[in-house]
C-alpha cells in the first residue's frame, strides 16, 4: 500500500496543438514483470503533451483531467494492491477515505480525479498468464518512460514514495522501565513494548541533575539495552521513547540506577599503537576506575615483570619519545585496597620506506605491506586501470601516503579508482580523467571493502575532470565512510552523469568529516534528483547527527539540480563557501540543527541562481551575502512548512529557524519566504518560533518578504532600502540607506562610510550573539547590521573569500587546464612617446576565465618626472574599449574618479603611489572575459612620454591571457619598452612577437619595416633576442604556437621578430627597435602557452 507523489512540467509545445499522441508515461506492475511491455502494466497514466491526462489507459479510455501546460503540476497516486483488505487514508489537503482492494485514487493538483482499478490481466490476448489479483500485495515496481516515436519533453521533480500506513499519528510509550547495575561500569535496562508500530526505540540518559541526552537507538521490538563504559559510584537516570520517523512517543517512566563503587583498581581500557616509525614518539594511555586516589606505574617488559620500572611513567598516560627500537610496556594501577595489572602492550618500530612504482604489480606489492611513514609514489605518466587499495595503520606524525612522483603529472584513466581504509592514510597529487570504464560506481571511497572504513584519512591535491562512463551510468566521485576523514585542495569538474559528486554516508557515530578548500565546477543540469554536488546523509539516517564541516569551497556553474548541497543529517556546518554563477541552492533537506554561515551567493544574474532552503528544526542561517540571484525556489531564503507525522523523506517544518545578519543586494524576487509550500503536498504545519533579525535588504525587485497566512515569525531590526517590505505592518523593520557599493576587489557589494548598517544591530532574546562576520573577523562591541562588519573591512580577513587562488590543487593554475604550469600574467606596462590620432599609445590585454575580473589601468605622465623622465605628457587621459570598440571606462585626472579605490588597489598590486594633485589618470574597471585595449590621449593635445600600466587586481578570479602594446619608433624614441610580470610557482612557455611589416595587412601605412626585439629579466640581463623570426631554429614551433593561440600568422621570410621562451615567475621587459635606424609603428605581443 503506497503513496507516490511527484511534480511535473511540460518542457516544450507540441508540434501540433491537436496532437493527442505525444506523451509521457507513469506505470506500475507486479514484482518480476517487465515494465517495458504494455502486457504487464497493471496501471498506467499518460501525460499528454497537449495538456490532457489519461488514467489507466486501455482501448476506449478517455481524458479524465487537464494539467497546466505552462506551470508546475503535482500528481498523487494512492494505491492498494491487496486483494481482500481495504486501507484507510487521511490527509489534511486530500481528505480522508478508504481504498477498496486492488484500487487506486489519483489526485491532480490536489483535485480528486476518481477511483480506478488495477487491470487484472492487462492484455488477455498476448499475456493471459498475468493475474494481478492472484496474490496479496504484489505491487512491486513503477517507472517513468516514453515511447521512441511519441517523445515529448517533460521535467519530473520532487518524487516521493511512502507507505500509506508507514508513520502513525502517535505512538504508545513504553512502560515498566527497569534497570540493574551489573557491575561498576555497566547497567542493563528492560522495558515493556506497548507501541507495535514503532520503528525504533531511543534510550536517553542523564547524570545527576543534568539534561537527558540520547545514548542509543535500538530496533523495533527490542526491549533491552546494556549501557557500558560508565563511571562507578554514579547515579544515572534513564527513560525510553518509541519512535517512527520523526514521530516520538511520550517518554516511559524514569528509572534511577546507581553503579556500585569499584573499590579495587579496575582497568577498563588501554590504547597503544602497534607500530610506529623509527624515531617517532609513542603514547600509551590507560583508563581505570577504583576508590581514589589511584596511582600508576609503567614498566618495560612483560606484564608482571617489575624489574624495569619507567621513571617517567607515573600517570595514566605514558609518553615514549624518539623510539629507535621495539618495546613492550605494561601498567600497574594501585590504591590503598589493592592493585591491577594491564596486559603487555607491544610497540614495534619500523623504518619508513619510500618507493616509486612503475607498474600495477609494483603498486599492488607496495600496498600489500604498509606501515607508518611509508610513501608510495606512482611514476609520472598515464596509468590505465590502476586500482589503488590503500590501507594500514599510520600514526598522527607518520601517515601512510600514496601520491604522484610529481604533483599533477600522473594521469589515471580507464578503470582507475581508489579505495582508502585504515588509519592516518593520505592520497594526494593525482588526476583522474578520460572515460571511466570501471564497473564500480565510486571513483574514490573512504573504505577498502565494507569492513575497512577509513579514519583520519585525507584526499588532497587531487583532480577529477570529466571522468565519466561513456554510457552515462550513475557514478559517485568521492564517497565518505568511517570517521574524521577529509577532502581538501582538490578540483572536481565535468561530472556530467547522474550520481553525487561528493557523498557522505552517515554512520551511527558522529562522522566529523571535513570538505574544504575544493573547487567544484561545470556540472550540467541533470533534470532529476540525484545530481547533487554534495550530499551529507540520506533520508533514512537524517535524524542522526553527522557533524560534517563543508567550508572554504568554491562552486562555479554547478547546475545539476536544485540542491547543489543536499543536507540530510544533523549538526553540520556549511560556512565560508562561494557559490558563483550557479543554478541551484544550498538545501537543508532533512535533519536538524545545521549552521549556514558566512557564505557568498553571487548569482551574477544567472537564471535559476538561488540561496538557502530551510527544512527541519533549529537551523541557523547567519552572516551570508546574497547578490544578483534570481530567486530559485521562490526566494533567496525559503523557510518551509512541513507535513504532519511525515515519513523521513517528507518535508518537516522549519521550527526555530534563526535568520540573522544576512545581506541581500539586487536579488530578483522575494528575499525571505516564511511557510514555503504550505498547502502543497500535504504540508499543513507552519514553521514556529522563527526569528528574522539584523538583516540588510537592499535593491529588491519585489516585496522583500513573504509570510504564509497564519505564520507569525519574529521580525527584529531588519534594514530595508529601495523596495517594499511586503507585509501589512512594518514592525521589526527599519528604513535606511546602507550605501551599498560594488567593491572591485571583493567582486561583491559592501557598505560605505556613513552607511545605516554601522553600529545598528540589536541583541535578540534567547539567541547566541554572532561574534564573527562574513570574513570571520570579530565584530566590535556595537555590531553592524548585515554580513560585514564595516570597521573590520580593512583588516586582513580571518577567512578569505574562496576563489580559484585559494581552492583546488597546487599544480593547476587559475584556468584549471591539465598540464598548464602554475604561472600567470599579472600586470603589463608600456612606456613610450605618445601623441594623438594614429600616434596614440595602446596597451591591449585579454581576460580569460568565466567570471568578472577587476583591472587597474593607469596612464602616468607627470608622475614619471620623479624617476628622471623628461618631456612627459602633461595630461594623459585614459580610455578602455572592449572588443566591439565600445568605451567601457575612462578617466582624466585620477582624483576626479574614485580616488579611494585607485589608491587602495594601487597599494594592493604594489604600484607606486600617484602624487596628489597630479594630472596622471587611473581607473579601476570590472570586466567580463574578453579582449580590451587601454588607450592614452593628451587632454591638451600635447604629446609626450607616458607610461600605460595594466594590473590584475583580482588574481583569484579569471586570468590575463596576453598583453600587447602598439606604439611608435621615432628618431626621438628609438626604443619602445614594454614590461610584464609573471606570478606563480612554475616556469611557463611564452611567445613574444615584435610585429612591423605584417601590420600593413591591417591597414597600418607607416609600419616599422624591420623590427628587432630583446627580452630582459628583472636584473636587466638579456635572455633572448631576435631580428627576423624565420631565422629561429624553432620557427616551425613559433608558427604552431601562433596558430594554437589564435594569433594572426606571420608571413614566412618577413622581417617581423619573434621568440619562443620559457619564463620563470618574475618581472621582464621587452625592447623593440628598428634595424639600421628604421622608424614606424610597431606591435609588441606577449602570449602564454597552455602547456
Amino acid at each position: 500500500n503506497i503513496r507516490v507523489d511527484f511534480d511535473f512540467r511540460r518542457g516544450e509545445l507540441p508540434i501540433d496543438a491537436n496532437d493527442g499522441d505525444t506523451r509521457f508515461h507513469f506505470a506500475v506492475a507486479r514484482v518480476g514483470d517487465s515494465l517495458n511491455n504494455s502486457d504487464f502494466r497493471a496501471f498506467e497514466i499518460r501525460i499528454l503533451n497537449n495538456g490532457g491526462l489519461i488514467v489507466n489507459s486501455m482501448s476506449g479510455s478517455s481524458t479524465v483531467g487537464t494539467h497546466l501546460t505552462a506551470a508546475t503540476n503535482h500528481l498523487t497516486i494512492l494505491a492498494n494492491s491487496h486483494d481482500t483488505s481495504s486501507v484507510a487514508y487521511s490527509d489534511g489537503t486530500l481528505g480522508s477515505g478508504s481504498l477498496a482492494p486492488n484500487t487506486l485514487k489519483v489526485f491532480l493538483n490536489n483535485t480528486d480525479l476518481g477511483t480506478f482499478t488495477f487491470h487484472q490481466t492487462p492484455d488477455p490476448a498476448n499475456a493471459p498468464q498475468v493475474d494481478f489479483y492472484a496474490q496479496n500485495d504484489d505491487l512491486g515496481q513503477f517507472a517513468f518512460y516514453q515511447d521512441t516515436s511519441r517523445q515529448g519533453e517533460l521535467v519530473v521533480d520532487n518524487l516521493s514514495v511512502t507507505s500509506l500506513t508507514e508513520v502513525p499519528a502517535s505512538l504508545n510509550p513504553p512502560s515498566s522501565l527497569a534497570g540493574n547495575a551489573t557491575g561498576p561500569a555497566t547497567i542493563v535496562l528492560t522495558w515493556q513494548d506497548n507501541a507495535d508500530n514503532e520503528l525504533s526505540y531511543t534510550v536517553e540518559r542523564k547524570s545527576g541533575s543534568g539534561n537527558f541526552t540520547p545514548v542509543a537507538e535500538v530496533g523495533a521490538g527490542v526491549t533491552t539495552y546494556t549501557d557500558a563504559s560508565l563511571s562507578d559510584n554514579t547515579m544515572y537516570t534513564y527513560r525510553v521513547k518509541a519512535r517512527a520517523g520523526v514521530v516520538s512517543s511520550d517518554p516511559s517512566n524514569e528509572v534511577i540506577v546507581t553503579t556500585p563503587e569499584q573499590i579495587l583498581p579496575l582497568l577498563t581500557g588501554i590504547t597503544a599503537p602497534s607500530t610506529v616509525a623509527t624515531g617517532e614518539t609513542a603514547t600509551v594511555t590507560a583508563t581505570a576506575i577504583g576508590r581514589g586516589p589511584l596511582s600508576y606505574q609503567w614498566y618495560q617488559g612483560a606484564s608482571g615483570n617489575v624489574t624495569s620500572p619507567i621513571s617517567s611513567g607515573t600517570s595514566a598516560t605514558l609518553t615514549l619519545p624518539n623510539l629507535t627500537s621495539s618495546i613492550s610496556v605494561w601498567v600497574r594501577v594501585s590504591n590503598g585496597s589493592g592493585q591491577a595489572d594491564s596486559a603487555t602492550q607491544a610497540i614495534t618500530t619500523r623504518v619508513p620506506g619510500s618507493v616509486i612504482v612503475r607498474t600495477a604489480s609494483e603498486l599492488d606489492a607496495a600496498l600489500s605491506s604498509t606501515g607508518p611513514g611509508d610513501v608510495i609514489l606512482l611514476a609520472n605518466g598515464t596509468w590505465d586501470d590502476a586500482v589503488i587499495r590503500l590501507t594500514g595503520q599510520g600514526t598522527d606524525a607518520n601517515p601512510i601516503t600514496v601520491g604522484a612522483e610529481t604533483p599533477g603529472k600522473v594521469i589515471l584513466t580507464g578503470d582507475s579508482r581508489a579505495q582508502i581504509g585504515g588509519y592516518r592514510t593520505i592520497l594526494r597529487d593525482l588526476i583522474f580523467t578520460g572515460t571511466y570504464t570501471g564497473n564500480d560506481d565510486e571513483i574514490i571511497q573512504f573504505r577498502n571493502g565494507s569492513g575497512d572504513k577509513a579514519s583520519y584519512a585525507t584526499v588532497s591535491n587531487v583532480s577529477i575532470i570529466d571522468y565519466v562512463p561513456a554510457d552515462g551510468s550513475d557514478t559517485d566521485w568521492v564517497s565518505f565512510y568511517g570517521t574524521n576523514n577529509r577532502l581538501t585542495q582538490s578540483y572536481l569538474s565535468g561530472h556530467s552523469v547522474p550520481g553525487v559528486t561528493v557523498v557522505v554516508e552517515v554512520d551511527e557515530e558522529f562522522d566529523h568529516h571535513e570538505i574544504d578548500h575544493n573547487h567544484f565546477a561545470n556540472r550540467i543540469f541533470g533534470g532529476e534528483n540525484g545530481w547533487e554536488t554534495i550530499r551529507v546523509g540520506v533520508s533514512d539516517t537524517s535524524m542522526q547527527e553527522s557533524h560534517t564541516v563543508v567550508e572554504h569551497n568554491l562552486f562555479t556553474r554547478v547546475d545539476g539540480e536544485i540542491e547543489i548541497i543536499s543536507n540530510k543529517s544533523g549538526s553540520n556546518f556549511y560556512r565560508y563557501n562561494t557559490f558563483l554563477d550557479c543554478s541551484g541552492t544550498l538545501t537543508l533537506r532533512h535533519g536538524n540543527a545545521c549552521h549556514v554561515e558566512g557564505n557568498l551567493f553571487l548569482g551574477r544574474g544567472r537564471s535559476g541562481s538561488g540561496g538557502v532552503r530551510v527544512i527541519g528544526t533549529d537551523h541557523r542561517v547567519v552572516n551570508n551575502h546574497f547578490e544578483d540571484t534570481r530567486g530559485r525556489d521562490g526566494a533567496a531564503i525559503t523557510v518551509y512548512a512541513g507535513v504532519s507525522g511525515g515519513a523521513l523523506n517528507e518535508y518537516f517544518a522549519a521550527h526555530r529557524a534563526y535568520i540573522a545578519h544576512n545581506t541581500f543586494v539586487n536579488v530578483v524576487g522575494t528575499l525571505i519566504d516564511i511557510g514555503t509550500g504550505i498547502g502543497s503536498r500535504d504540508r499543513t504545519i507552519l514553521p514556529e518560533d522563527v526569528v528574522v533579525a539584523n538583516n540588510v535588504m537592499a535593491n529588491g525587485s519585489s516585496g522583500f518578504v513573504n509570510v504564509a497566512s497564519g505564520a507569525s515569525p519574529t521580525w527584529t531590526n531588519n534594514l530595508f532600502h529601495n523596495g517594499v517590505i511586503g507585509l501589512p505592518s512594518n514592525t521589526g523593520f527599519v528604513a535606511g540607506d546602507p550605501l551599498i557599493r560594488f567593491d572591485p576587489i571583493r567582486l561583491h557589494s559592501v557598505p560605505s562610510t556613513g552607511s545605516a548598517v554601522i553600529d545598528a544591530a540589536v541583541a535578540v532574546a534567547d539567541q547566541v550573539s554572532i561574534s564573527l562576520d562574513l570574513r570571520g573577523n570579530a565584530r566590535d562591541t556595537s555590531p553592524d547590521l548585515g554580513a560585514l562588519e564595516f570597521s573590520r573591512m580593512t583588516d586582513t580577513p580571518a577567512f578569505p573569500i574562496a576563489t580559484t587562488a585559494s581552492t583546488g590543487p597546487s599544480y593547476l593554475n587559475s584556468n584549471r587546464t591539465i598540464g598548464t604550469p602554475d604561472a600567470s600574467l599579472v600586470n603589463s606596462s608600456v612606456r613610450a612617446l605618445s601623441g594623438s590620432g594614429d600616434a596614440i599609445l595602446i596597451n591591449g590585454f585579454v581576460v580569460g576565465g568565466s567570471d568578472l575580473k577587476s583591472i587597474l589601468v593607469r596612464t602616468v605622465g607627470p608622475g614619471l618626472t620623479a624617476f628622471g623622465v623628461s618631456d612627459v605628457m602633461a595630461q594623459p587621459a585614459v580610455k578602455i574599449f572592449n572588443s566591439l570598440s565600445a568605451e567601457i571606462a575612462s578617466n582624466s585626472g585620477w582624483e576626479n574618479g574614485d580616488a579611494t579605490a585607485t589608491g587602495s588597489v594601487s597599494a594592493l598590486v604594489g604600484a607606486f603611489p600617484l602624487v596628489a594633485g597630479s594630472a596622471d589618470s587611473a581607473v579601476v574597471a570590472t570586466v567580463p572575459p574578453g579582449a580590451y585595449t587601454a588607450q592614452v590621449s593628451p587632454v591638451d593635445g600635447q604629446g609626450g612620454t607616458v607610461l600605460v600600466e595594466v594590473y590584475d587586481a583580482t588574481p583569484g578570479s579569471g586570468f590575463l591571457l596576453n598583453q600587447s602594446a602598439r606604439g611608435e619608433i621615432t628618431a626621438n624614441q628609438p626604443v619602445l619598452i614594454a614590461g610584464f610580470a609573471v606570478s606563480g610557482t612554475a616556469p611557463r612557455r611564452a611567445l613574444i612577437r615584435c610585429v612591423g611589416p605584417e601590420l600593413a595587412n591591417f591597414g597600418v601605412t607607416a609600419a616599422l619595416s624591420d623590427p628587432e626585439l630583446k627580452l630582459f629579466d628583472a636584473s636587466s640581463v638579456e635572455i633572448s633576442s631576435n631580428d627576423n623570426w624565420s631565422s629561429n631554429s624553432n620557427a616551425a614551433l613559433i608558427t604552431t604556437a601562433s596558430a594554437d593561440l589564435g594569433a594572426f600568422p606571420l608571413t614566412e621570410g618577413s622581417d617581423d621578430a619573434a621568440v619562443l621562451v620559457e619564463l620563470s615567475p618574475g618581472s621582464y621587459t621587452v625592447h623593440a627597435r628598428g634595424i639600421s635606424g628604421a622608424v614606424g609603428t610597431v606591435l609588441l605581443e606577449v602570449y602564454f602557452l597552455t602547456d
